[in-house]
């Protein structure tokens, strides 16, 4: 009895176990797209048929579940309890892919199933999940799998070069080996060493490709070096063309196998050659220079490598310095600066229009700056030094010309909020204020600065572009900076000041007089409040400023007071146009403050001190020695008064506040009885006092 039960055991857990079998083979021929054969099912005396293909394929087959005991029996492990409630049901073989999981039959007394035994299961058990990694960790056996490697390589790329080194030295010292041979051995050797590299390359090993690449241009350099500055055996130029060849070989591995690397070495033995080699700089030395910026600039723009054209600019910059440097001509020098310029412009410009972004890449916006910093020197310095320093502005002035016409075009396709083409834009205006620096002069340069600021606060405004008001804002402080410090400095002002014959007519003059006018053209265009004050507040200071170099006496009062008053009048001008809605939000914390104003009291202020402390001095009152007139106020001085005294009635009557307009009709009549005690005497004293 043991054995019969135990061999239908065995038998069901087999049949359970084939019944899995087809359904993974089942599983497998799906996710391959087998067509599967339809099985008929299966019997104990019977082999299975092949359905024909037109009969629909039976259900998915169901995962047995553990074959689950009668609940009559008690629970045991030993086989033998199971045998008094074995039923004909539960012996039943599983019939094929229809078949469901063996169940034994429920005994009479109880329908609750009972676990099965553990060795009757044959479903394995569930693997534990994996703990999952830390996002970030520290392991030291990561560590080493990830660098251990590399590092591994370049030092023995290191000690490779340091055993041929030291062998060749010593072979060199004992003499066994001549200087022609040293060279040939040291050629020989960088071949081989680039072809070992191309070919690591080709079997997917980068790395060692990359270790080969630059040992064999190393040992190429060595060796052109010792043959050309070394030994003298050929001309520089020779190894010039040398290191050219190494350096195209170089660039066709980095091209081939996407290695930037390789290109990069390539690059630094290519352009480190002319120095290494004491190579003079001359035409052909430019011309090697010139060939590889090219060649440069064109792989980095085929394979989008940023960072090339920046270290070629590295390299070859101080080569070209050099050669701008020794007394070349004025056209050479010119089509060499012109040359470089333009091959760098190309490299950054041409890398923002292959890729459009947003944001300004820091290789591009670089190298725009330097190679425009450059050719600004290296004009100069060409034309100055070949005796024509009168057409350095007009240089400038190209050149300025060329990077708004690249900026403008940038901005015209990406928009007029792309970053590149703002930063070219940029660069173009600054060079235009250094033109007009250079060419028109010192007293004409606030008046270029000021025009240039007020046709940029103008498409600020027309285009709501936020690049060019700052662009103005810089400019205009740069013109204001200049009047303060050439046209009219502060420590030229003094008592014994020389005043010119025609006030206002002159080269200062009519600087700071074109600075006023564009603050007030751009006050009339900009449509936010504070600004508008801020600006006419700022053109009311700066003529009060400069009035006290050009005019004395009662021009100066007068002047004071018109000012002053211009600046409330427009201050009432500026309140009554308001913001536009949609500006609202630019400075909102300064939407009220009344520049035009504050300039304005400062003005009138200015007037009245520089009566009562100037034209009618209280010590000299006090020392008795102030003589009265003998036509009260008909003289300098009283005029002087006379247009304040107006000035501050005329204030009173145009301002809409009712404090201040007490407090200029109090200042008026103090200032009125304080200037009577200079100009009359006796009764006329005391009744003009009252």
């Amino acid at each position: 009895m043991d054995g019969e039960l135990g061999e239908r055991i065995r038998i069901q857990r087999l049949e359970r176990r084939i019944a899995n079998l087809e359904l993974r083979v089942r599983e497998l021929e799906d996710a391959a797209g087998v067509e599967p054969a339809l099985a008929a099912g299966f019997a104990e005396d019977q082999p299975p048929q092949v359905a024909p293909s037109v009969l629909t394929p039976p259900p998915a087959p169901v995962r047995p579940a553990p074959v689950q005991a009668p609940a009559a029996a008690a629970w045991s492990n030993d086989v033998r309890a199971y045998a008094p409630a074995q039923s004909a049901s539960a012996q039943a073989p599983i019939a094929g892919w229809n078949a469901g999981p063996v169940r034994a039959a429920a005994s009479p007394a109880s329908t609750q199933p009972v676990k099965p035994a553990a060795w009757l299961t044959t479903d394995a058990p569930s693997a534990p999940a994996e703990p999952s990694k830390p996002l970030f960790s520290f392991d030291l056996k990561d560590l080493e799998e990830r660098f251990a490697g590399r590092a591994m390589a370049w030092i023995g790329g290191a000690a490779l070069i340091g055993a041929a080194v030291f062998f060749l030295s010593l072979a060199f010292s004992r003499g066994w080996i001549g200087e022609e041979l040293r060279v040939a051995i040291g050629l020989v050797a960088g071949t081989a060493a680039l072809v070992g590299g191309a070919v690591m390359f080709d079997r997917k090993n980068p790395l060692i490709g990359n270790v080969l690449v630059a040992v064999g241009l190393g040992i190429v350099s060595i060796a052109l070096f010792a043959a050309t500055r070394g030994y003298g055996l050929v001309a520089p130029e020779f190894g010039l063309l040398g290191a050219f060849l190494a350096a195209v070989a170089a660039a066709v591995i980095a091209i081939r196998y996407d290695a930037k690397e390789v290109a990069a070495f390539g690059l630094l033995a290519a352009l480190g050659a002319p120095p290494v080699m004491n190579a003079s700089p001359n035409m052909l030395t430019l011309l090697f220079v010139a060939v590889t910026l090219v060649g440069t600039t064109a792989i980095a723009l085929f394979r989008t490598w940023p960072y090339l054209p920046t270290l070629a600019f590295i390299l070859a910059a101080p080569q070209l310095a050099s050669y701008l440097g020794g007394g070349v001509g004025a056209v050479e020098g010119l089509i060499a600066v012109i040359g470089f310029w333009a091959v760098n412009v190309t490299a950054a410009a041409g890398e923002e229009w292959r890729i459009h972004r947003d944001q300004l890449k820091p290789t591009s916006a670089t190298l725009v700056l330097a190679n425009a910093t450059f050719a600004l020197w290296g004009g100069s310095t060409v034309l100055t030094g070949a005796n024509h320093a009168d057409l350095v502005g007009t240089f400038i002035g190209l050149l300025s010309i060329a990077h708004l016409l690249l900026g403008g075009w940038f901005l015209y396709r990406q928009g007029l909020h792309h970053l590149f083409g703002n930063l070219i834009a940029g660069t173009g205006l600054a060079l235009v204020a250094i033109a007009a620096f250079v060419q028109l002069g010192a007293p004409v340069v606030p008046l270029a600065w000021a025009a240039e600021a007020a046709a940029l606060a103008w498409l600020a405004v027309r285009r709501m572009h936020k690049w060019s008001a700052l662009a103005a804002l810089i400019l205009g402080g740069l013109a204001v900076a200049h009047l303060l410090l050439v046209e009219y400095p502060l420590w030229m002002l003094r008592p014994n000041l020389d005043f010119p014959a025609l006030p206002w007519l002159h080269a200062a003059g009519a600087s700071v007089l074109s600075v006023v006018a564009a603050a007030g053209l751009a006050a009339v265009l900009v449509p936010v409040r504070w600004i508008r004050s801020a600006l006419v507040g700022l053109a009311a200071l700066l003529l009060e400023y400069a009035a006290l170099f050009e005019v004395r006496g009662p021009s100066l009062a007068a002047t004071l007071v018109l000012v002053a008053l211009a600046a409330v009048v427009l201050e009432r001008v500026v309140n009554a146009r308001g913001t536009r809605p949609s500006l609202a939000s630019i400075g909102a914390w300064v939407p009220s403050f009344p520049f035009a104003g504050v300039a304005a009291a400062v003005a009138g202020a200015h007037a009245v001190l520089f009566v009562a402390g100037g034209e009618f001095p209280l010590e000299s009152a006090l020392r008795g020695d102030a003589a009265a007139p003998s036509i009260p106020w008909l003289h300098p001085a009283g005029f002087s008064a006379l247009f304040v005294l107006a000035g501050l009635g005329a204030g009173a009557a145009l301002l809409p506040i009712r404090w201040i307009r007490s407090l200029l009709v109090a200042i008026a009549v103090v200032l009125a009885a304080y200037v009577s005690a200079f100009e009359v005497r006796g009764p006329w004293m005391t009744l003009s006092v009252t």
